[in-house]
């Protein structure tokens, strides 16, 4: 489904509307702007500029996240980037904060083995093994890439490559 973004709107729900674009990013939906950009703020111009961000969506894979975990508050999407990295959304759905464990296994990555994050939204690397613990405000969206030693040597799970099923 396409995002159609109403700049007006995103005005009003600033930190939702950031949600909201880095799910768009990591469903890898079409994005359609009904604004004239000339008149946007830096803030907004930032966000749709975020080149990494819409590179996630771009990747030539063409693969759409899948949901890795669930809970009534939290979700973790990850997707299969066409260098063989991940794309990770890290989405809380709740009005209050939540913790938030990102593992290994949720990118399909060796749980005794280094992973490396990205900070889409800051360019931060980080590096954990096993797991990571996050704090998640209220509808807010952490988006990385994840690199790692994966599971499968030679292959790829199913959920890996949704785009490649036919």
């Amino acid at each position: 489904y396409p995002l159609f973004c109403l700049l007006t709107w995103s005005m009003a729900f600033g930190a939702l509307f950031g949600g909201l674009f880095a799910l768009w990013a990591i469903i890898n939906a079409p994005l359609i702007i009904g604004y004239d950009l000339r008149k946007a703020t830096p803030e907004q111009l930032a966000l749709f500029g975020n080149a990494a961000i819409v590179a996630l969506n771009q990747d030539p894979a063409g693969h759409q996240a899948v949901p890795a975990y669930q809970s009534g508050e939290l979700q973790i999407f990850v997707k299969t980037l066409s260098n063989g990295t991940k794309g990770v959304a890290i989405f809380n759905r709740g009005l209050g904060p939540v913790d938030a464990t990102l593992m290994a296994s949720h990118l399909k990555f060796l749980p005794n083995r280094n992973v490396t994050l990205t900070d889409l939204w800051t360019g931060q690397q980080h590096r954990f093994t096993g797991e990571a613990k996050f704090r998640v405000e209220p509808r807010q969206t952490l988006m990385f890439t994840a690199s790692g030693t994966r599971e499968l040597e030679d292959g790829l799970y199913l959920s890996e490559q949704p785009g490649n099923v036919n």
